[in-house]
């Protein structure tokens, strides 16, 4: 398996972790991306929360 699948695998799911149990990713327009693609993808935004890298928006603002 792909080390990004892993990492996100980990990531997610793992006790020491996020412990997530259930999950719905929606890859929006990119209907055909692939897995590995996808888990890269989760990978960059967790990382980008983790270090505090986004910006709060209001329903407003989206």
């Amino acid at each position: 398996m792909d080390n990004q699948m892993e990492i996100a695998k980990h990531q997610l799911f793992a006790d020491d972790e996020l412990n997530v149990s259930d999950v719905k990713l929606y890859p929006g327009t990119s209907r055909d991306i692939e897995p590995q693609r996808m888990a890269e993808e989760v990978n960059k935004a967790l990382a980008q929360l983790a270090s505090g890298n986004y910006t709060i928006m209001t329903d407003d603002e989206y």
